[in-house]
């Protein structure tokens, strides 16, 4: 386990993670990625117990990055559908927020433009986004507690 400020770009923070996990940048983004930014910690997504989301799954999630508090908002709005919101707040600058549909697909929340997923924990959710822009690197899962 490595780790590192979340404050670092975007690319330099992928780039360490890719070494890190010893996977080549080009692997990482054919391939789901098998690592995890836990708090300011780099983890195998084999440390997680991930289950299957369940029809309950609703409620606050979140996780503190280098003195940046990301939250996560879901609620269920149909019988197989959510909505999920993520705001990042860092100390003296706009909120970061960004809103996702999602649909349960094999036991996994996925947008219809596939650049969002989540997955069940037994402690929280597992979070990737793969179009986030600056905000969050689609290179790796984002665990955020519940709370």
């Amino acid at each position: 386990m490595i780790s590192c400020p979340i404050r670092l770009p975007v690319l330099v923070l992928s780039v360490a993670l890719c070494l890190a996990a010893g996977v080549a940048a080009e692997d990482m983004q054919a391939t789901t990625p098998q690592i995890v930014l836990d708090g300011t910690d780099i983890v195998a997504l084999t440390d997680f117990d991930i289950a299957s989301v369940s029809d309950d799954l609703s409620g606050k999630f979140g996780t503190e990055t280098g003195g940046a508090r990301q939250t996560l908002s879901v609620t269920r709005t149909g019988p197989e559908t959510w909505h999920i919101e993520r705001q990042i707040s860092e100390p003296g600058a706009a909120p970061m927020v960004r809103s996702y549909d999602a649909r349960r697909l094999d036991g996994v929340l996925r947008d219809a433009a596939k650049t969002f997923a989540l997955r069940a924990t037994v402690d929280g959710v597992l979070v990737l986004e793969t179009a986030a822009g600056d905000e969050i690197s689609g290179n790796y899962w984002t665990f955020y507690a519940a709370q």
